[in-house]
């Protein structure tokens, strides 16, 4: 049968140990906890539970939420008493959009002015240019690189596009003979231009979703970036996860494992009709398949890329 939810994966685990069957000592809120720990480790460690991907970042200014905007205009110098100015690049409604601050930053209940018209801030909303840094999703597990869309072969201007001009000048030398003459030097070219376009450098803390700079990228209000990343799947939205073979053994270990948690409490104890329970073995099966399947996650992990340096 098909999984597809949280809640299917939770009776898929109890029916593997003997629910309906037998009582599975295991409280509901027990059941969600163990789901969302085998998530969560399917999401750190499993090579499915992770995909790489591209996502574009355009970067924007402060936002000044006003009792009212009549008077402002793009353009404008607006200032505050508490040294707090910027120019307006944009107006929308009662919201102001700013450029970076010049001096301190503008907050709320701070009266400001453009020399015409002067009002009150009522909320204030930080860009990156402000805060540092710049906020990822909340799904991205890690940030690889920032992605540089500028080169010394690819200029969108034809006359100083290396590889046009390379054709243009080269051109007898192109069809006298193989393609090899141009093959290593565009070969040749692409490492220049690996060397001459430097890496930005960053930090990136998941727990944060953050981007801070580590250097001046000069970064403008409406530029735009390119970061290359990995993000986590979420099972609620591809609920394939939910059907994922290791995934379904390593919840069914999980609920094992508490089970056997449960029950060890009558280790001692014989019930009535002579019944005993012997949960410190079931434990101990747990724990031995937990760690097998862990170990599978990490082995079968996917094939880290070579660096060369």
């Amino acid at each position: 049968m098909e999984i597809d939810s949280r809640q299917e994966l939770a009776d898929y685990a109890l029916r593997q140990l003997g629910g309906g069957v037998i009582n599975v000592e295991i409280t509901p809120e027990q059941i969600e906890d163990a789901i969302t720990d085998a998530i969560q480790y399917y999401q750190e460690y499993h090579y499915e539970g992770i995909e790489r991907d591209y996502i574009k970042y355009q970067v924007r200014g402060t936002y000044l939420t006003l009792t009212s905007a009549n008077g402002f205009a793009v353009g404008d110098l607006i200032t505050t008493v508490e040294g707090a100015h910027a120019y307006v690049l944009g107006v929308n409604g009662d919201v102001l959009e700013m450029n970076k601050n010049m001096g301190v930053v503008f907050k709320t209940g701070q009266t400001v002015t453009n020399g015409a018209a002067t009002t009150t801030i009522t909320s204030t909303k930080l860009g990156p240019l402000d805060l540092g840094y710049m906020t990822m999703p909340d799904n991205i597990f890690s940030v690889l690189r920032v992605v540089n869309t500028s080169g010394i072969l690819n200029s969108p201007d034809i006359l100083f596009n290396v590889q046009y001009q390379i054709v243009s000048n080269e051109i007898r030398n192109l069809t006298a003979g193989s393609a090899n003459y141009l093959y290593s030097t565009m070969n040749y070219l692409g490492h220049l231009d690996y060397i001459l376009k430097k890496e930005k450098s960053f930090r990136f803390n998941r727990r944060i979703n953050r981007i801070y700079f580590d250097e001046s990228w000069n970064i403008s209000v409406g530029s735009w970036y390119v970061f290359e990343v990995y993000f986590t799947l979420d099972p609620e939205v591809y609920s394939e996860v939910y059907n994922d073979r290791w995934l379904k053994k390593y919840v069914t270990a999980l609920f094992k494992r508490t089970n056997g948690t449960n029950l060890k409490k009558f280790g001692n104890m014989t019930l009535p009709g002579g019944i005993t329970y012997n949960g410190q073995q079931m434990y101990d099966e747990a724990m031995q398949e937990i760690q097998s399947l862990e170990m599978e996650a990490s082995g079968n992990g996917a094939p880290l890329m070579m660096v060369i340096g």
